[in-house]
């Protein structure tokens, strides 16, 4: 939880810093930038707030001691969370690389897993319909399978956001 808040106030000075850098060029072009700027700023900041919603209830829900989903449900997913991690490993190595050339690929493969992390959220909500399942512990888990795919859909902003703040369009 601190290293998320850390994150956050330095993504907060980043910003502002980077604000002060927008009022200095031309304005014309300041202006034509701003729009994906501040794409790319605000989807950094969601993505924090998207891991302060997966952490806090799991820390939660693992701190009351409260009976954690069966490993046939958690593996799945785990192949799932281990493809978000490979994605945003990618995202970060072509960001810092100026590789904007991998940009479509990327937003391409982030909604292909959006997608497959929403069939996994029907088939789990299908499961607690079905079966008598410990409540507590699904609600957690559809909460991490929801904020994850709100992950994936905020990482295609912000490729999407730094590719045309690149570009000039």
């Amino acid at each position: 939880d601190s290293e998320i808040n850390e994150a956050r106030k330095e993504w907060k000075r980043q910003r502002r810093r980077e604000s002060i850098g927008m009022r200095r060029i031309d304005h014309i072009r300041a202006v034509e930038r701003n729009t994906w700027f501040f794409l790319g700023s605000n989807s950094c900041e969601q993505m924090l707030y998207c891991l302060k919603r997966i952490n806090d209830p799991s820390i939660e829900h693992v701190g009351n001691n409260f009976t954690p989903v069966s490993m046939s449900q958690a593996e799945p997913f785990i192949a799932m969370r281990d493809a978000v991690l490979t994605l945003f490993e990618r995202t970060s190595h072509m960001l810092a690389g100026n590789e904007m050339e991998n940009a479509e690929l990327i937003r391409s493969d982030s909604q292909a897993l959006q997608l497959t992390l929403s069939k996994h959220r029907k088939r789990v909500l299908d499961k607690i319909h079905e079966n008598g399942v410990n409540m507590e512990s699904q609600l957690v888990y559809i909460n991490i399978i929801q904020e994850s795919q709100q992950l994936l859909g905020t990482l295609r902003h912000l490729v999407r956001g730094v590719s045309n703040f690149q570009s000039g369009e």
